[in-house]
């Protein structure tokens, strides 16, 4: 029996073996960490893992073999991101329009559009962000906890969306720049005449609260305006009562920072039977999506929301390529001019 054969396509697959053996070869595996750290197996695992039980000196020895090996764990390959989010309020902060989820939708779209994968874990399940199965994650909370339990025992990268980073935090930081926000606000209102400014905060978030009300001051100050028609109140659906103190300092306007209460705003205004931009004008940190669509629409400060996806997914490329990269970031604020203000 005659068999014909290919020497071209023959030749063509011995090629193709050949390279893929070379590239085996040259695979960097755990076994090559194992070696070039003289630590077991076990103990290069655990420290893969981000486990707990290995000494500080022998972690460094595992971290400093994978440094100059160029090692990367299959997750690293599989490109999966935990977007860690708050569990507290649930119903309130997974609610359609919510900051919170506007925050997560900015981000899932350009993870996504780069190519990663996305899994929201909650913040009481930290000890499922392991290195075996995510090349890194973002934090949706405001906890230093977080900053600190990652500086101290993870390897993975961890960007942190909202708040400041301290000098040791060996983490990304991505916070919005609130003195400018401020700064935008009270000229937009200052243009339009207004000289009686009051300023309501709703926060829970001490370095914010301290940020937001002494830009509001410098920028009242800047103007020879008064600026003691100041309010910050802990986060709560009852606006009442700080919101009656405003009402009667003689305030024709209104800046109300705080993100998701724009619409609350409106409705408790309306119980004084004050009517927007008629009595009182309104500048307020809202949505997009839901200042757009109030009566009467509202003038909005608002978070570069694509611009802190875009550079939470430039801080986790910078890292997984091992490139050097900035380790804080200020995003600028945007304000939309709508309806809510009049002009005196």
């Amino acid at each position: 029996m005659k068999i014909n054969i290919d020497l071209k396509l023959t030749e063509n697959r011995l090629q193709y073996w050949r390279e893929r053996r070379v590239r085996r070869m040259k695979t960097v595996t755990i076994h090559d960490v194992v070696l070039a750290s003289g630590c077991s197996a076990a103990t290069v695992s655990r420290v893969l893992n981000g486990r707990h039980a290995v000494a500080a000196a022998t972690r460094a020895k595992v971290e400093e073999a994978i440094r100059k090996l160029n090692y990367r764990h299959a997750a690293f390959e599989r490109r999966v991101v935990a977007i860690i989010h708050p569990v507290y309020e649930p119903n309130l902060q997974f609610a359609e329009g919510s900051y919170p989820m506007t925050l997560l939708g900015a981000l899932t779209r350009e993870l996504y559009a780069r190519n990663y994968r996305v899994m929201v874990v909650g913040e009481c399940d930290l000890d499922l962000v392991t290195p075996d199965r995510f090349c890194g994650a973002v934090s949706m909370t405001y906890s230093d906890r977080i900053s600190e339990r990652w500086s101290r025992e993870q390897p993975l990268p961890l960007v942190i969306v909202n708040s400041p980073r301290r000098p040791h935090d060996q983490v990304y930081s991505i916070v919005s720049d609130d003195g400018q926000g401020i700064e935008l606000a009270v000229e937009h209102l200052y243009r339009r005449g207004h000289r009686n400014i009051g300023f309501l905060q709703v926060t829970d978030v001490e370095w914010s609260q301290s940020i937001r009300e002494d830009a509001f001051r410098r920028a009242m100050e800047r103007r020879n305006l008064d600026s003691s028609r100041l309010r910050t109140v802990s986060f709560n659906p009852f606006l009442y009562e700080p919101l009656g103190v405003l009402v009667h300092s003689n305030a024709t306007a209104l800046l109300v920072a705080a993100e998701g209460a724009g619409h609350r705003v409106l409705s408790a205004l309306s119980l004084f039977r004050l009517r927007v931009p008629d009595d009182l004008s309104l500048v307020c940190w809202e949505a997009a999506n839901i200042s757009e669509c109030t009566f009467p629409p509202l003038t909005t400060v608002g978070q570069g929301l694509a611009a802190i996806g875009r550079c939470a997914a430039d801080c986790l490329d910078a890292f997984l390529a091992g490139k050097p990269s900035e380790m804080q970031f200020r995003i600028p604020y945007r304000l939309t001019a709508r309806e809510s203000v009049k002009e005196l």
